[in-house]
């Protein structure tokens, strides 16, 4: 998803769950507010789970910070998209059952 089309679906909806992609972790959160920062866009992230490259399993059920996304950032509301985007990365099935339950 480009940024574009989520700054619409945030204009419309206010806010939505949302999987993302960066280098250090891999979310699924109900992401909010956007705002230029930049060179690239910040977004706040309401409840969230999400994998660091460690394979820790971290879960905010309340707002858990801004979040940073920027030209390598990968963005979709797709599972099966996101799962393309980490089928390299050790993801415990907790994450999936988490992130479905949001």
């Amino acid at each position: 998803m480009k940024v574009e089309a989520l700054a619409r679906l945030l204009l419309a909806r206010g806010r939505c769950k949302a999987f993302v992609t960066t280098r250090e972790f891999c979310l699924c959160g109900m992401l909010s507010n956007l705002r230029a920062a930049g060179g690239s866009h910040l977004v706040d992230v309401g409840a969230s789970v999400r994998v660091l490259r460690s394979g820790e399993l971290l879960a905010e059920p309340l707002r858990s910070g801004s979040l940073q996304i920027d030209a390598d950032t990968l963005l979709t509301r797709r599972l099966q998209t996101h799962r393309r985007h980490v089928h390299e990365r050790v993801v415990p099935d907790e994450y999936w059952r988490r992130a479905a339950a949001l």
